[in-house]
């Protein structure tokens, strides 16, 4: 069951948890002032509002698509709420994950797999525009026409063999989202309705 739980926290937001090292924090200096300033709009303690995904996966005919709510929350962590097709909530904190559907529940702890405690770090940043944070893990690359846009490629190895670049844009506050996983699945986030705090 712990297994089934972690594969499906990483394909819900098409992440894997990989054994993340140390990484090295570099940022091209002609980005920082940007990264800063992309930060400070975008980045907030508590976000809550509608998501739909589309997942494009080869060998698929046709898209999956879900929606839902989000809650962003750097106390208690990301609360990612499907409402179609199927119900399910998955929860990342500092625990761990922890999954509710129609008929089950289950939770691996970051104690007993501390990946798992990276990947909610990880998710977090991206859902909550955390970029010093995603700087750690990830070569960031902005441009600001026709939106300011971040494009996020992985340092390590290990990350790279999970997912291949990270798309992230939008004016006030992130918008959508592009994972793009290392064998080409595609997951798009539209983020709406989105309240501040």
């Amino acid at each position: 069951m712990k297994k089934r739980l972690l594969s499906l926290a990483a394909s819900s937001l098409l992440f894997l948890t990989p054994a993340l090292n140390a990484a090295v924090n570099t940022v091209d200096v002609a980005v920082v002032p940007t990264v800063e300033a992309l930060t400070e709009r975008w980045a907030s303690d508590y976000i809550e509002g509608r998501f739909v995904e589309k997942k494009t996966i080869a060998g698929f005919p046709k898209p999956l698509i879900s929606s839902g709510r989000f809650t962003i929350d750097r106390k208690t962590g990301v609360v990612w709420d499907t409402l179609k097709p199927f119900p399910n909530t998955l929860h990342f904190d500092d625990k761990g994950v922890h999954y509710a559907g129609s008929n089950t529940a289950s939770s691996v702890s970051a104690g007993d797999v501390p990946a798992v405690g990276h990947l909610a770090d990880m998710i977090r940043g991206i859902l909550a525009g955390d970029l010093d944070m995603l700087s750690q893990l990830f070569t960031l690359t902005v441009s600001l026409e026709p939106e300011p846009t971040v494009r996020a490629k992985p340092k390590e190895k290990t990350l790279a063999g999970a997912i291949a670049e990270i798309v992230i844009s939008g004016h006030d506050s992130i918008e959508k989202i592009r994972l793009i996983g290392a064998a080409g699945d595609i997951t798009d986030l539209t983020l709406t309705d989105q309240i501040r705090r």
